[in-house]
């Protein structure tokens, strides 16, 4: 049993079940998952041994309470880190929906979105593979790299998002999912709750609106620069047109 000796060695999929394990388990029992876990060893294998090998390895997994690297790799495989820079409208949305579902388990399915394969055209200038597959097809392709590799992607774009909706805080909503509407009156209450019907269709809404505004098709709307839509609809809302 080959013990690692830090985040350097865990790989994407290995991290994700850490993190999905039930931190609520006796505590030899997630003592056991977790070495089972990180050095690839079945359960029954770790019953063996005795508990005074069992802690020994433990504690030479401290380094599990402390963070991966937030570094990101720029190139895995043949493929390159796209960033966050120059994103579409179509690659925004999904990142949206996959960070929101859960970053963890969706991590390979988000690296599967932002890296792509790059080449030069006639005219030396760099082009990236058109977004036009779906990235959960891609996802098993990182599940094998190391977890310092694409870690940082998490936050680096929760920090991009954060920024993005301060941008353009007013054509983000406030959630209104948790207010206690209790108190308020029916015609106020019925506003709330089509609101929150509403924007269950949000994108789509968008996407819809995009479409009319520019006479595209939805297949262009995606492909259109997610700054470039925001500030179109910044500047309507401004101009109240």
């Amino acid at each position: 049993m080959e013990i690692p000796n830090s985040w350097n060695d865990i790989l994407v999929d290995q991290y994700i079940e850490l993190r999905e394990l039930n931190l609520e388990l006796p505590y030899f029992d997630l003592m056991l998952e977790t070495i089972s876990i990180v050095t690839d060893t079945d359960i029954d294998e770790l019953e063996e041994l005795s508990f005074t090998e069992l802690i020994d390895i433990e504690k030479k997994l401290t380094w599990l309470t402390s963070e991966p690297s937030k570094n990101i790799t720029k190139q895995i495989g043949n493929k390159k880190f796209i960033g966050f820079d120059n994103l579409t409208l179509g690659e925004f949305i999904d990142l949206n929906h996959y960070f929101s579902a859960n970053f963890v388990t969706n991590l390979p399915t988000i690296c599967g979105i932002l890296y792509r394969q790059q080449k030069k055209n006639e005219w030396n200038e760099l082009i990236t593979e058109p977004y036009d597959y779906d990235p959960r097809n891609r996802a098993d392709l990182f599940t094998e790299v190391g977890i310092v590799q694409v870690y940082g992607i998490i936050g680096t774009f929760l920090e991009y998002k954060s920024n993005f909706e301060e941008t353009y805080s007013t054509l983000f909503k406030p959630d209104l999912s948790d207010e206690d509407i209790d108190d308020l009156d029916e015609e106020t209450k019925k506003d709330i709750e089509e609101e929150e019907r509403l924007d269950t269709f949000s994108w789509e809404r968008l996407i819809y609106s995009i479409c009319q505004d520019f006479n595209t098709t939805p297949e262009q709307t995606l492909n259109m620069s997610v700054i470039f839509v925001f500030n179109m609809l910044s500047m309507k809302k401004a101009l109240n047109i």
